[in-house]
């Protein structure tokens, strides 16, 4: 009796708890739609492709916590392209004629390689550099301009996002969990032992192999904010602040580039759960509140990849003939630099807008 007497309250006191976390969690069948087009989608593609115009054009952007919502862009978009794959949570067939000439030549290569054709013609007219030395120069960094690696990064995962679709589908959430931690941690030891070259390392996709696991789950498992997922989500987010503010040597566990500092797993889970829940609500909160600033980000992340070719462009150029000095001359330098940085982004979304003018009169 007495143990029944001591238990007993303890067990209904233990399902109060759970009751009470369950009401805190938060559940969606999935935080972006699966059958049908999303604008939210858009939404947060539009705040991405945003963050990485800012990240090219702001000098110092750590005291503002730039890295804690703004640098981890290119990681949601890699999010979101293996979201797009995965969606269907099954590919039975894999059409390789498709992925090679619609969705990497097509619509990813042939403009990108405009681009850099033009970027090339500038760069040799402007400056007294040999020809094959400056090719070497564009090879080096796979092309001109900030932000040239993504481009390399999304094609390896377009080619290896159908490949593993069967192995996952076949293996069970904590094998998935398991086996993307080891491979990715063993990734990173093989790349500091080795000692690859960081030009090298910012064309390798490895450092995002952790984002395919994340994506996969967005796809096939409820997206719950829970009490469990917040914490995780927390230490990730430390482990965030950890690679982009300590000075601390982490090799040879993981790879230290100076321009990817948050490149690692550990770093992702915030970004794929926290982050991205903070993004979808700002779309809610848009939708409710100031449509118009809604409809803009959504614009943005529909032309999010022609906004980066022009962004790519545009400060390749400004490389060439720096504007900020000029500006900051004849006023002073912080309204100089609020200005510097309100004309970049006009000229980053600019081009695009004529673009799509002209074909709509044409």
């Amino acid at each position: 009796m007495s143990a029944v007497g001591i238990t007993l309250p303890v067990l209904l006191k233990g399902k109060i708890m759970n009751n009470m976390l369950d009401r805190m969690s938060i559940q969606y069948p999935s935080i972006f739609l699966k059958s049908k087009y999303d604008e939210k989608i858009d939404f947060v593609k539009g705040l991405c492709i945003l963050f990485v115009i800012l990240n090219h054009c702001i000098d110092d952007l750590q005291g503002i916590l730039f890295p804690l919502w703004g640098s981890p862009a290119v990681s949601i978009f890699l999010l979101i392209q293996v979201f797009h794959v995965y969606k269907k949570e099954r590919i039975e067939e894999v059409h390789w004629k498709s992925i090679f000439f619609k969705s990497i030549f097509k619509r990813v290569l042939k403009p990108f390689l405009f681009v850099q054709f033009l970027l090339f013609f500038i760069w040799l007219t402007c400056y007294n550099e040999p020809f094959v030395q400056l090719l070497k120069l564009f090879l080096y960094n796979g092309g001109k301009g900030p932000g040239s690696y993504y481009i390399w990064i999304y094609i390896q995962f377009c080619l290896c996002l159908p490949l593993l679709a069967p192995i996952l589908n076949k293996m069970s959430h904590l094998c998935r969990l398991v086996f993307f931690i080891a491979v990715s941690q063993l990734l990173e030891i093989f790349m500091c032992v080795v000692n690859v070259p960081p030009y090298i390392y910012q064309l390798l996709s490895f450092r995002y192999l952790f984002l395919i696991y994340l994506g996969y789950e967005l796809c096939v498992q409820p997206f719950v904010l829970s009490v469990k997922t917040v914490l995780l989500s927390v230490l990730s987010l430390l482990a965030l602040i950890f690679f982009s503010y300590s000075n601390l040597s982490v090799s040879p566990l993981f790879y230290n580039h100076p321009h990817h500092t948050i490149c690692h797993w550990p770093c992702y889970y915030y970004v794929s759960v926290l982050l991205l829940f903070l993004y979808v609500n700002m779309y809610q909160y848009f939708a409710r509140h100031a449509r118009r600033i809604k409809n803009l980000f959504c614009f943005l992340g529909k032309e999010s990849f022609n906004v980066f070719l022009a962004q790519m462009f545009l400060f390749s150029v400004l490389d060439i003939f720096p504007m900020r000095p000029w500006i900051v001359s004849i006023t002073n330098e912080q309204l100089g630099g609020l200005l510097y940085v309100a004309i970049c982004v006009i000229m980053s979304i600019s081009p695009v807008c004529l673009l799509l003018f002209y074909k709509s009169k044409s």
